[in-house]
């Protein structure tokens, strides 16, 4: 399962985590709640994978694109009431890929809510809008 092929780069994420800051964040966000919120993302992903592979429909290319798990990254940005978990992967061929994944806590439970593949531009737009309203 991909849950296994993560646990290790979830220990060495949730340790790097705690020191962490972005200006998006109106809060600190606690070890703990980044291990819980990097669990639900090992969960979106194991849940969406199929052979290893993380199956996602690109509605832009009218395809469905299979990628595979290489980095996650130890920043979470809180973004009003979201998360966003950024995370590395790859394609087929070998090509980098941005995956943030957005997360909400809901009835007392954390989850993972919609996967973004390469729309990093996207966070940053929310991130500048978000500080733009603290002003």
């Amino acid at each position: 399962m991909l849950y296994q092929s993560f646990s290790k780069l979830a220990l060495a994420a949730s340790v790097a985590a705690v020191f962490a800051f972005s200006p998006a964040q109106a809060e600190k966000i606690s070890a703990g709640l980044k291990s819980e919120l990097q669990g639900a993302m090992m969960d979106y992903i194991d849940y969406n994978s199929v052979d290893g592979k993380f199956v996602y429909l690109n509605a832009a290319q009218d395809r469905v694109i299979n990628y595979f798990p290489a980095n996650l990254h130890p920043r979470i940005l809180k973004i009003g009431e979201y998360f966003v978990l950024c995370s590395d992967f790859k394609t087929a061929e070998g090509a980098n890929v941005d995956v943030d994944f957005l997360a909400v806590e809901s009835e007392g439970e954390l989850r993972v809510i919609q996967a973004l593949v390469g729309q990093r531009d996207v966070i940053r737009r929310m991130m500048k809008a978000q500080m733009a309203s603290a002003n």
